[in-house]
């Protein structure tokens, strides 16, 4: 995947996805961080590579946001 000038290495993750995946909660927090920042970085809580990437896609999916980059459990996001 393609980081669109996003340096993942800079961004602190500031948001945890844990086992129980993308929740309401999650999407609700997400909002408001992408609302007030150019870039946010999930870090997802989960050993499946798969897994991950589907929940990577989901909440880019709800949010809406674009999905700049990732690697290993880690995604960043930019505004759409």
């Amino acid at each position: 995947m393609r980081r669109d000038n996003v340096d993942m290495n800079t961004l602190e993750a500031t948001l945890h996805v844990g086992k129980s995946g993308v929740t309401d909660a999650i999407v609700q927090e997400f909002r408001k961080q992408i609302d007030v920042r150019d870039a946010v970085k999930v870090k997802f809580i989960e050993r499946d590579r798969e897994l991950v990437r589907s929940m990577a896609a989901e909440l880019a999916q709800k949010a809406p946001a674009k999905l700049a980059g990732m690697r290993g459990h880690t995604a960043v996001y930019r505004k759409p």
